[in-house]
């Protein structure tokens, strides 16, 4: 028959040392039972469809807006190399009047020239069954959102009446009429003073005496062919009490004048009439080679700058929606594999705890789509009465989340050896402890 082990008394040190262990046991059995009970979250099915609809929606009209722009970009371009000048240069009477005939033969409605000196003004002029026709036509007839320069349909194209009206859009880079919102300066205005028009095969001067500023809907000066004396003096009264700059040459209702109206920015249905005397002579180019040197600059601008910047500009546009959307379906499709991955770990909690053993514990991903990196386990905070523990003992190196809960009625003696057991990882075996006896 076995003696029965003797028991020895537990000492103030012992006591100290058990309830550190238990404590610390403690600590890690309440971590791993949060674990085991917290729930993995799972992202509802409408908000993962919301999120995705989302994301196609904004790519899509990324891509829209970079496409609209480069058709922007090239209607625009289109559009104003149509209206320049230098289209229609080729028909000039001036340069050959056999050219002009031409044109005339491609469109009967173009019966004359009309030029302002030291401007881009020069082109050719038109007259249609209404006023609709050349808004959006060309010299040609072709279809053109610049239209036409265009005398007003209830005018004589003999020039015979007492103000005739010509008509012309306002357009940027000097097209069309775009150069009269220039004569709103005033050196500008009184250093252009001539212009030319042709018309029944002859040359007529123009004398520019007036920029007028008004409505679009002021009917007493869009109104052609004004017959009477009477009411040709209130005419020109209007021209003057509207004129923003204007010079005197003496101009009576016994003369012809020739308006050349366009519109302006610079208030609501604004209107800008360049006003000239129409003299039966012409009058001499006083710009000569320095207008010719402008058009040539222009000329360059509009057939070797504009073509490079197209050539730049379109591709770049287009290359810019290409990557956008590749770059939308690779990060969209990365997104997917990592929330399909982690939808098959949620799905297998024997994979997930063996990740974790192996110290492969792997989170969440978050909205960039990649899996987070856990943070180092944090250790247990020790009670202050670990810290009062006698120093010169000695233990079993187990760990605190395996080793079984001790008390003081079982602390083992000194020398005695001591089972343990780590369920966690399948390990037994026995531990030598020591204890150092209290000084008396």
């Amino acid at each position: 028959m076995m003696n029965a082990p003797m028991k020895t008394p537990v000492t103030q040190g012992q006591a100290s040392l058990a309830a550190t262990v238990a404590a610390t046991q403690a600590a890690v059995h309440t971590t791993a039972t949060e674990k085991a009970q917290a729930k993995p979250y799972n992202t509802p099915k409408p908000v993962k469809f919301f999120d995705s609809f989302l994301d196609t929606v904004v790519v899509a009209i990324i891509m829209f807006m970079l496409v609209f722009s480069a058709y922007a970009m090239w209607d625009t371009d289109q559009m104003h190399a149509g209206a320049m000048s230098d289209q229609y240069s080729v028909y000039n009477p001036a340069e050959d009047p056999l050219t002009f005939e031409e044109l005339r033969a491609i469109n009967p409605d173009v019966f004359g020239w009309i030029t302002v000196y030291g401007t881009l003004i020069d082109f050719p002029l038109l007259q249609g069954e209404n006023n609709s026709r050349y808004l959006n036509h060309n010299a040609k007839g072709e279809f053109s959102l610049a239209g036409a320069i265009f005398l007003d349909h209830a005018n004589d194209r003999n020039f015979t009446d007492f103000n005739s009206i010509i008509h012309g859009h306002h357009m940027d880079q000097g097209a069309k009429f775009g150069n009269i919102d220039l004569f709103t300066d005033f050196e500008f205005f009184e250093s252009r003073k001539y212009g030319n028009l042709f018309f029944n095969d002859k040359d007529h001067g123009l004398e520019f005496f007036a920029l007028v500023e008004t409505s679009g809907y002021d009917w007493q000066i869009f109104n052609p062919a004004v017959t009477g004396r009477e009411n040709q003096e209130a005419y020109l009264e209007r021209i003057e009490y509207l004129a923003r700059h204007s010079r005197d040459i003496g101009v009576t209702i016994d003369d012809r004048i020739v308006l050349l109206a366009t519109c302006t920015n610079e208030f609501t249905n604004g209107r800008h009439l360049l006003v000239a005397k129409l003299h039966d002579t012409p009058f001499p180019n006083p710009f000569g080679d320095e207008e010719a040197a402008e058009r040539a600059q222009q000329s360059f601008i509009d057939g070797e700058i504009l073509p490079i910047l197209r050539q730049i500009c379109f591709p770049a546009l287009l290359i810019a929606a290409i990557l956008v959307l590749a770059y939308w379906a690779i990060q969209k499709r990365r997104r997917w594999s990592v929330e399909d991955k982690w939808s098959m770990i949620e799905a297998n909690p024997e994979l997930l705890a063996k990740l974790e053993k192996e110290g492969l514990g792997v989170k969440k991903p978050g909205k960039s789509g990649s899996v987070k990196k856990p943070a180092s386990p944090k250790q247990p905070v020790m009670p202050p009465a670990a810290q009062k523990a006698p120093t010169p003992s000695t233990i079993s190196p187990l760990s605190p989340r395996t080793a079984a809960p001790l008390t003081a009625q079982t602390i083992p003696t000194p020398g005695r050896a001591v089972p343990f057991s780590t369920g966690a990882m399948g390990m037994t075996g026995t531990a030598q402890t020591t204890f150092m006896p209290p000084k008396n």
